[in-house]
């Protein structure tokens, strides 16, 4: 319910309430500081509570043994207060400062029935204590109050900086002082509301962020498969209107796309159905010509024209495949090809393990591996093809004797129909498009393909293509050219 009802808000809209809801998680924050942390002023302690507390701890003090190891572990707790045993004499002040006066006065009448418990105490820090409007009264009104044990119902409060002693009689004082774990324990919860707001305050950002950006990455993804796949990406449309927009417009060029590559397959496949009946009608003429020289330069030709169309239409239209993605022996395929052109006349070796297992179509990859290493032979005389096993890739190099290509030409020698090798001649030309072709059945597995000259060798051209380990194309990748 409330996803469609936030879903209908536009990406300004979400931005701005975005922003609204971390500044309500502020003031909610601060708010909860407010309440929940003590006013920054010391606190204060009840003076007839503080009376019980140093009496209840000179009796039990007093009725045991204070050198005992676990004597204070014995001692009553109070919260706020902290007990210790001092053998220094403490520093008397006669009488005691208001209210400690009281007090004092109170405990000694408490301790009456031990008249040998000496209780003093005094201010452990500046005094009048500052900030505390109680304590400044002027000393004409001080001389009236009264400094006899505090009475049923009155109340006094005690600044946090005494010190109380009580004299347990064998050289050994017992100290009680305010504990700093009360104000330890305010401190820790002021930090955790503070952290609590922030780690809230980082839940809004995260998780608008992430709604923002979810829908981009899926049209990232699609986009990066739309040069990759031939049928168009389904993606699911947000929710958000911008981004709703931008989708739409993405499933339309989708479509454009597909329509425009398919127009001209199937323009390609009208040519192709014209162009072999002629030359199917050529060849036969050509079988009746009396010159044999004549006759077999006009079948060579019109092979060339046939073979040229067959490959131009391979590249253009895609030649599926029917075999499904499934797991080979990549090293097997590439020592089975390596033999095929050595038999056929050509200088081919392999390196590298016997067996490497890759998941893809394997006839499409046959073709792109077939077409490297008919390359390599045609133009470098060589071809060696090493293959390296990573942990999670398959790294195949087909390198030549050849010249190499320039640098510069890199890219240009993926480009279809372009021969850098400037000859004419069916022999040594080809059609231009062996590369594009095994670059293009590549990509479609998720691998990468590279041309580097061999500096090492000062000569040679040096083709890698990498493959995931895991390498197969989705069910909708782009049909291969094989």
């Amino acid at each position: 319910m409330i996803r469609t009802l936030f879903g209908r808000f536009g990406l300004a809209a979400r931005i701005g309430l975005s922003i609204a809801a971390a500044v309500v998680a502020i003031q909610v924050l601060v708010v909860a500081v407010f309440l929940l942390t003590p006013e920054n002023r010391p606190p204060l302690y009840g003076a007839l509570w503080l009376s019980d507390a140093v009496a209840d701890l000179a009796r039990s003090a007093l009725s045991g043994a204070a050198t005992e190891p676990d004597f204070l572990e014995r001692l009553p707790r109070f919260g706020g207060l902290s007990v210790g045993i001092d053998q220094t004499p403490p520093r008397h002040l006669v009488p005691p400062p208001w209210p400690l006066n009281r007090v004092v006065a109170t405990v000694r009448s408490k301790l009456a029935d031990r008249p040998s418990a000496a209780v003093d105490a005094f201010f452990d820090g500046p005094w009048p204590l500052s900030g505390v409007a109680s304590m400044t009264a002027p000393t004409g009104l001080q001389a009236t109050w009264s400094e006899g044990p505090i009475l049923p119902g009155e109340e006094l409060l005690v600044p946090p900086l005494f010190l109380v002693t009580v004299d347990l009689g064998n050289g050994r004082w017992l100290t009680i002082s305010p504990s700093e774990r009360g104000a330890r324990s305010r401190l820790l919860r002021s930090l955790a509301i503070v952290i609590a707001g922030t780690v809230l305050i980082g839940a809004i950002a995260v998780v608008t962020a992430r709604g923002l950006v979810a829908p981009l990455g899926a049209l990232a993804a699609a986009a990066d498969r739309l040069g990759r796949e031939r049928e168009t990406t389904d993606i699911v449309r947000p929710a958000i209107p911008e981004l709703a927009a931008i989708h739409d417009a993405f499933e339309a060029m989708q479509g454009r796309l597909k329509r425009f590559v398919d127009e001209r397959t199937h323009m390609l496949a009208a040519i192709s159905h014209d162009l072999r009946t002629p030359l199917a009608r050529l060849r036969l003429q050509a079988e009746f010509v009396a010159d044999e020289g004549q006759r077999a330069e006009m079948l060579d030709n019109i092979a060339a024209l046939q073979d040229m169309l067959t490959e131009t239409l391979s590249f253009a239209a895609g030649a599926t495949t029917s075999d499904a993605p499934e797991a080979f022996d990549l090293a097997s395929m590439l020592i089975s090809l390596c033999d095929e052109a050595s038999d056929a006349g050509g200088c081919a070796e392999y390196h590298g393990p016997n067996h490497a297992a890759l998941s893809g179509r394997r006839t499409a990859i046959r073709r792109a591996f077939s077409n490297l290493i008919e390359n390599a032979v045609r133009y470098g005389d060589r071809a060696r093809v090493a293959l390296l096993r990573a942990p999670h890739e398959l790294t195949v190099t087909v390198s030549d004797d050849g010249p190499g290509i320039p640098p510069e030409l890199f890219d240009k020698a993926f480009s279809p129909f372009q021969r850098l090798e400037t000859s004419r001649n069916r022999e040594s030309g080809g059609t231009g498009l062996g590369l594009a072709i095994a670059r293009d059945i590549v990509l479609a597995h998720g691998g990468q393909t590279s041309l580097s000259n061999d500096r090492r060798r000062s000569k040679g051209l040096i083709v890698t293509v990498t493959f995931p380990s895991n390498s197969a194309p989705s069910s909708s990748a782009i049909a291969q050219r094989a």
